[in-house]
């Protein structure tokens, strides 16, 4: 079975749309994958009502450690906190291997989740999400 870091690899390394792997499209789209994922895949985080909807620090660790093994690289963009995530070159041949090893239905998923998640601007990703799961928008400072 797939470890959560792996499906959270395979999530940066899978195609998307034209808005770029940040850090709030990995978040919300890992819940998603957490919340309409198959059930082998529900609850790979605890994901809890925060400033922008749902949210879990251990996806921040995840990613600092893919990050710290060189499977994953992260760019701040100019002017602003966010980043913008990729594999590195290490990464694609355990990408590969990952992908041909998970499971049909929840790989199928989480390649539906990144391409939603990365066609939908910040705004329209957080409604997205606000309206199919209200009870994380409780403590949103996000004005929709």
């Amino acid at each position: 079975m797939l470890s959560r870091q792996d499906w959270l690899l395979l999530f940066i390394g899978l195609p998307g749309g034209p808005y770029p792997t940040d850090q709030i499209r990995v978040m919300k789209g890992m819940f998603l994958f957490s919340q309409e994922g198959p059930p082998q895949v529900r609850r790979l985080y605890n994901f809890k009502p925060y400033d922008y909807g749902p949210f879990d620090t251990q996806i921040y660790h995840d990613l600092d450690l893919l990050e710290a093994l060189g499977m994953v690289r992260s760019d701040v963009v100019s002017g602003t906190n966010r980043r913008i995530y990729r594999l590195t070159e290490k990464a694609q041949q355990h990408f590969g291997m990952l992908e041909t090893a998970a499971p049909e239905a929840p790989l199928a998923a989480l390649r539906g989740i990144k391409r939603r998640v990365t066609s939908l601007s910040f705004l329209d990703l957080l409604k997205h999400v606000y309206e199919r799961y209200p009870d994380y928008a409780a403590k949103s400072v996000a004005q929709l």
